[in-house]
Formats: structure tokens, sequence, C-alpha cells
């Protein structure tokens, strides 16, 4: 008996064993849900790298087993400030049995970032998948966009040290194709340098074609190699961009250009070096072998672009030992160095000066309120009314026991009455406060206007905004967008609070708003007008002379024209009114860059007055100020060389920017700052005098623990740590022939501390000469000092090392450009 139950008990554990072997083997089989649906891969950044703080695509395939199905599909990051999440989302469907990829573009703000991938059904998640990057760039990473056919010679490009004393910057490159080179702006700015080397460019579409130029005018460099595959670039590159022709190619066997240029030794082994002859139609030569150019550099907007008279990823250059990266650095240095501060480099930068733009759309006019006089006739009327007339007409009819009726109903009568008259000072729908940008291009007849928005809903809950299909929107411009949600943290973490639909026609959803709550974004798109802009200007003794004509189909209304630190003040154009000017230009000059000191002069200081007591006027000019402070922030970072003069005005004007929230369309109210260059035109023979902020120097070189690696507020300006050299130019129009100049070197810096000298260079004699932070040149000697190209050029030399705790010995700050007045005649 006991045999018998030993038996069966084995016999269980079989049995159960087979049965546990059977059930493993089952959930080893694919389980889909009731949709059917699998994601079976993500690919998310480039190659699984992603920029802290900028945008990604992920590219999404999705498999269907089940039925057709139609839905949505989103991506959840985190929002702004980490504390809670975001929908990237768009409409989604896929055949039975078929296959569908999919891209959605979403920020990703972390390192070790994940993301989650969902598919949604009826508000109700379908299918769900986490996706992890495999690595994570730090901000300031110098990030090299290469596209070509063949990156293997170009890897010596990541692990590239750009750092200054103050912050350390490394490059990292990621190899691009004609599939994967962003087809979204967000997504290529993550870029400070993109590469065109070795790739046929016929194969890039146009609209990516079209980004590219827009990236660089923007504020990128673009470094086109050429060399033996010098036709495949050339030939499909955008017009636009290309600077240079290119002859049949030769072979360089010495490298001394190159030695020269970095410092460092090549050891080419015998190979030789095939490079193209460059006829360089616009821009300057910035390294060159005998007769033959090897690196140029033209300025494109606020970008650069570089042409390579060889190809980047072959031998000898591509295994130059820490010589190719050098060749890097002497680039970045001497075209986007002086603005370049980590990922501040792409429009970013734009977000240091929001604040200013965030509080213009605050503002919204006053509301016309009903008369004092009629406000005091209602109130007398129901005084009289509910008091003696009432009494009487009682008293009369002997019906005073009624008062108890009368006087609610009279109450109620004046009560509709008031309710009435105060009816059209609420706001009903949503209220949407506009400031748009139209900033004129030379010789062009369309525009691309940016209207900033900030929406105020007077109801709480979701707000779903849309606009019209003929709008490019974003609305994740504003990174000021605050929100509030006093929940536990961990319903925080998983809190949705905005759902971006992406598509043709973008919306946006915004969850749990509560009343009057502020959102913003900018809505783009473009404004056709009859005729070109063409005003011009001359300078003569400080005196703005010239004509300008308003064809810009509005009236412009209180105009200025700013000359750098310089302005005069217009006053009204009518439309299609050419005026006459002839104003002296107001010089503002109270240190390098002085863009306060000027904003002051042109609006004044009742900014500073309380709000409650601004009327509407003070507050329309505050909200100018503003506007025009973004703007002169965000675009200062330009490091064009010769100013231009600018004609800024506003107006009121309806640019029929449709907004719709919650199915109903918002009021708007309008405010828009008009921005026209102008020509700047030389007579000769005529004396010229050209004020402080006009030309704007440029730095040059710099040596020892000297960087160029510019404050955010001072860009151009240079981080001195102990001993170093600073050297900046100013290039001078051609046309000018320098009779004076005075040089003033202004900064707080050179007032604490430090052991320094300031240094102007003689072209004559061919030495540094030391001079004082105010110096005037007059025409005696002025010649020594203009070099054959017609530049200027000052050194800040720090040559004794600093001891701890001595700040007079050394220098420890950042150093400015000097700021230059010239005079001459026009030749």
């Amino acid at each position: 008996m006991l045999h018998l139950s030993k038996a069966i008990n084995w016999f269980e554990i079989i049995k159960r064993g087979l049965l546990a072997a059977l059930f493993l083997l089952i959930l080893s089989f694919p389980v889909y849900g009731d949709s059917g649906l699998e994601i079976t891969s993500i690919e998310g950044g480039f190659d699984g790298v992603h920029k802290v703080n900028g945008w990604v695509p992920f590219v999404i395939t999705v498999k269907n087993y089940g039925e057709d199905f139609t839905g949505d599909i989103q991506v959840i990051s985190d929002s702004y400030g980490y504390e809670f999440k975001s929908a990237y989302s768009m409409p989604f469907n896929v055949a039975k049995g078929g296959e569908k990829q999919v891209t959605i573009v979403a920020p990703v703000n972390r390192t070790r970032a994940s993301v989650d991938v969902q598919i949604i059904q009826n508000n109700k998640v379908i299918k769900e998948q986490k996706y992890y990057f495999k690595k994570s760039l730090n901000p300031n990473t110098l990030f090299i966009g290469v596209l070509t056919d063949d990156a293997s010679g170009l890897r010596y490009l990541s692990g590239g040290d750009f750092s200054s004393q103050n912050m350390p910057i490394q490059s990292e490159m990621a190899a691009l194709n004609e599939k994967t080179f962003p087809s979204n702006e967000k997504v290529l700015e993550n870029f400070n340098i993109l590469l065109i080397n070795n790739f046929d460019m016929s194969t890039l579409s146009s609209e990516k074609k079209e980004l590219l130029v827009q990236w660089v005018e923007k504020g990128g460099l673009l470094v086109v190699g050429t060399g033996p595959n010098s036709k495949k670039v050339l030939n499909a590159l955008p017009e636009e961009l290309k600077m240079v022709d290119v002859a049949p190619t030769v072979e360089l066997s010495s490298f001394l250009a190159f030695e020269d240029y970095t410092g460092k030794e090549m050891t080419s082994g015998g190979v030789r070096m095939p490079v193209s002859m460059l006829n360089v139609k616009k821009g300057s030569i910035l390294l060159q072998q005998e007769d033959i150019p090897l690196i140029t550099s033209t300025q494109f907007g606020k970008g650069f672009v570089s042409f390579f008279a060889f190809d980047a990823g072959l031998e000898p250059f591509s295994s130059w030992d820490a010589g190719n990266q050098a060749v890097w650095q002497k680039l970045v240095y001497s075209t986007i160095a002086p603005y370049f501060r980590g990922d501040e480099l792409n429009s970013k930068i734009e977000y240091s000066f929001y604040h200013a733009m965030n509080n213009a759309l605050r503002y919204i006019p006053s509301i016309e309120t009903p008369s004092l006089i009629l406000l005091i006739l209602i109130i007398g009327s129901f005084i009289i009314i509910v008091g003696p007339v009432n009494y009487l007409v009682l008293k009369k009819r002997d019906k005073r026991e009624w008062s108890w009726i009368t006087i609610p109903a009279i109450v109620l009568v004046f009560s509709i009455g008031m309710y009435i008259v105060g009816f059209g000072t609420r706001f009903s729908t949503a209220v949407a406060s506009i400031v748009s940008i139209i900033e004129y291009k030379d010789d062009s007849k369309s525009i691309d206007v940016s209207a900033h928005t900030g929406l105020f809903n007077p109801k709480r809950g979701t707000v779903r905004i849309k606009t019209s299909k003929d709008v490019d929107v974003d609305f994740t411009a504003n990174p000021y967008t605050s929100y509030y949600y006093g929940g536990p943290q961990e319903e925080r973490d998983k809190k949705i609070i905005s759902k971006f639909i992406l598509g043709d026609q973008p919306e946006v959803e915004f969850y749990d708003k509560g009343i009057w709550d502020f959102s913003s974004f900018i809505m783009k798109k473009k404004v056709a007008f009859s005729d070109s802009i063409d005003n011009s200007v001359v300078i003569s003794n400080n005196v703005l002379k010239g004509s300008i004509k308003n064809n810009t189909g509005f009236k412009i209304e209180d105009a200025f024209i700013v000359m750098g630190n310089s302005f005069a003040k217009i006053g009204d154009i009518e439309r299609a009114q050419t005026i006459e000017i002839d104003q002296p230009l107001e010089n503002v000059y109270n240190g390098n860059n002085d863009y306060y000191g000027l904003m002051n002069k042109i609006f004044g200081q009742d900014v500073y007055q309380p709000v409650i007591a601004r009327d509407d006027k003070s507050r329309l000019n505050q909200q100018r100020r503003l506007i025009f402070e973004y703007y002169s922030m965000t675009n200062r970072l330009n490091t064009s060389s010769t100013s231009t003069p600018i004609l800024f005005g506003w107006n009121d004007a309806d640019l029929q920017f449709d907004v719709i929230v919650n199915e109903k369309d918002v009021k708007k109210y309008y405010q828009n700052m008009i921005v026209i260059p102008m020509d700047l035109n030389f007579v000769k023979g005529e004396t010229v005098q050209l004020p402080y902020g006009f030309l704007k120097g440029t730095v040059e070189y710099t040596e020892g623990n000297a960087s160029a690696n510019a404050d955010i507020y001072n860009p151009g300006a240079v981080s001195i740590e102990g001993v170093g050299n600073a050297v900046f130019k100013f290039n001078i129009p051609s046309q000018i022939k320098v009779e004076a100049f005075t040089l003033n070197w202004h900064s707080m810096d050179m007032k604490m501390q430090g052991n320094f000298k300031l240094l102007l260079y003689n072209f004559a004699k061919d030495q540094w000469e030391e001079m004082t932070s105010f110096y005037h040149v007059d025409n005696s000697i002025v010649s020594e000092y203009i070099s054959r190209q017609n530049e200027i050029r000052v050194m800040f030399n720090v040559e004794s090392e600093a001891a701890s705790g001595v700040p007079s010995k050394g220098f420890h700050g950042w150093i400015n450009c000097p700021d230059i007045e010239l005079e001459g005649v026009i030749r």
C-alpha cells in the first residue's frame, strides 16, 4: 500500500511538470491583444543617440495581425521642467495584415532617457512599449551631422576638444544620409555643424535642401568637402550656398600651409592630397598654399558656409593625428565661436530672452467702460424711483402695502439694465494677444510673418487650440509656459498635462487649465506684397538723409531707424507715402553693446512706473519696448562685421491669423512690429561719420588661456583665465578712406582687476603699440593703423600669471571687443 502511494505521488509530480512545461511552451509564442497590433521596432534619435533638450525623431514600425485598425499613435515624454509629461500624437491606421512606419518628433529633456510609445483607440491604450536611448549628449556638445556616403574616414570628428576655461565642450558626430537627414526644423537644430562630404546631393529632396538653407541662415556652420568627389557634392547644392566654383583637382605633396595653420606636423607617408582648385566667388580665404585656396569662409545670414578644397574623409587628412581636429578648431573659432556657447548656437538662444516676449504677450488693451455720466444717471434714477416715486405712487393708489412687491421689481429691472450696460465690458470668449514680427528681406515680395500668441481662456478645464491650414504653428515654442498640479508626487510623475496632435493641421490640448490661465504658441505664414522694399539712406556729418517709401500695405506708426548704438526718430508714415528724412543721429554710449541704454532713449523710462499708474498709452509703449528688446537681443548674435540701418515701426492691423479654441473663434488683439533693413549708400567725396556700435569687431584669434566663448549678453567676448591674448579686428567698408578713429574699450572686469596691456597694431611699422582704454588716432598718423584690406587690429594682452588670491596679477574675466567711432571720406 505504501509503494502504491509513492507511485501515485511520483505520477502527480511528473504530470504537474509536464503541464508546467506545456504552459511555458505556450507562453513562448507571441501573444497579441484584441487589436492584433505589434510594435515591431522603434528607432530613436540618431542611431540611438540624442542631445538633451533637443527634439528627437522616433521612427516606429507597427505590424497588424488583426482587423483593420484606426486610432492614434503617440510618444509620451517629459514636459518642460520634467514635472509632468506631454503626449505627441498623430492619427494612425493600418490595414489587416499590413505593416506601417510612422515618424513622430518629440523633445527629450533628460539624460539616461526613455519614452513610452502608445497606440490609442477610443481613449484606451491598446499597445504600449518603452524605448531606451543608447547615449545622451550634454547640451554643450558640439554636435556635427555628416551627410556622406562613407563615414568611415570621418570618425575623428567625435571626441574633439572645443572647451574654454569656463565650459568643457566635446564634439560628437552623427552619420546622415538622404533618409535620415532631418525633415523637421527642430530636429535639425540639434546640430551645430553640418558637413557635406562625398555625398550625392541630387538624392536629397528639395524640401530638405530648403531646410538646410534656413538652418545656415539661422546660425549654423555648413562645411562642404570637395576634392575628387566635388562634382556629386556641388552639382545639386542649393544655389544660395554655392560660394565657389570648382576647377579640376591637383595633388599636394607638401603640407606646409596646414602645418603652419595648426602648429602640428603632417606625416603623409608619401600619400598625396587631391585638392580642387576653388574659385572663390564670395567670402574670404582662411587657408591657402601658394595660389591654391584650401579653406574658405562666407557669412550667410547669421551662419557661415565654408568650403574645403579636399575630401575631409580621405588620406592623409583623415589620419592626421590631432592635426585634423586642430583644423576644425580653427574653423570654429574663426566663424561661429564668437557666439558659440554650447547648445545656445541654435535658435534656443531665443529662450534666454523669451521672458521679454512672454511679458509682451500678457498685454491686453483696456475695455471701453460705460461713461461716468451714464452710471450717475442710472444710479440717481434708481434712488429716485425706488424711493420717492415708488412711495408717492403707492400712496396715491392707497396701496403702500404693495411695496414689498414693487421694490424687488424695481431692483430687478435696474439690475437687468445694469447687466445689459456692463455686458460689453466682459470677455465671454477666449482672448488672444498676438505680437507679429514682420521682417522684410531685400528684393522680396513675400515674407514669413512670425506671430507670437498669448491665449487667455475664461473657462477652466480642457483647452483645445487649432489654427487654419495655411498657418504653420508651433505649440511648444514658449519655455515659460507654467503649469501647476498639487497632487501627490506619484501622480505627478504619470500625469499628462498636454497633448500635441501632429499632422497637416496641428492642434494642442491642455488639460486641467484654470480660469484665465496663460498659454502661448507661435504661428507663421507667408504674406504677399505688391512691391518689394527699396529704401536707402546716407550718413553725412552724423546726419541721416534719404527717402522712405511705405509700400508695405500698412500704416507705419512711431517709426525710428537704428544704426549700431545710434538712432533717429522718424514718426508716422502713411500707407503708400514717400517721405524724405534729414535727421541727426542720436548716439547712445555707456559701454559696449549698450542695448538697454538705447531702449531707454527710444522708449523712455516710464516703464518703471507702478502698473496702476500707467494709462493705455504708456502700457502700449511698455509692450513695444519688450517686443523690441526680444528682437534686438535675439538678433544681436549676428557676427556681421558691419551694421545695417534698420527701420522699425508699428501697427495693429489684423493679419488674419485664425485661432480657434474649443471650436470657437477668439477675440484677437494685434501689435505688429515692422522691421525693414535699409541700404547704406556711399556718395563719393562725402564726409561720413560712423557712430559707436555701427562697426562690430570680431575675434580674429586667441592665445594662451584665452578663448572665444562668448557670454550670451556680450556676443564676441573672450574669456581669459590667467595669461593669454585676444586679438580683435574691425573690417571697414572698402569705400571709406579713414581719416580718424576713436577706440573706447569699456569693461567692468578691466576696472576691477588684472595686469594687462591694450595694444593697437601699427601696419606701417609691423608692430604692436600700447594704447589707453580711450584712444584717439587723428588724420596725421591714421594711415599707419589701417591695413591694405582696410582693417584695424587691437589686442588685449596679459603676460603675468595670477598669484592665488592676488587679483592684480594676471587676469580673470570676460573681455569685450572695444567700440569704435570712425570718420572718413567716401572714395
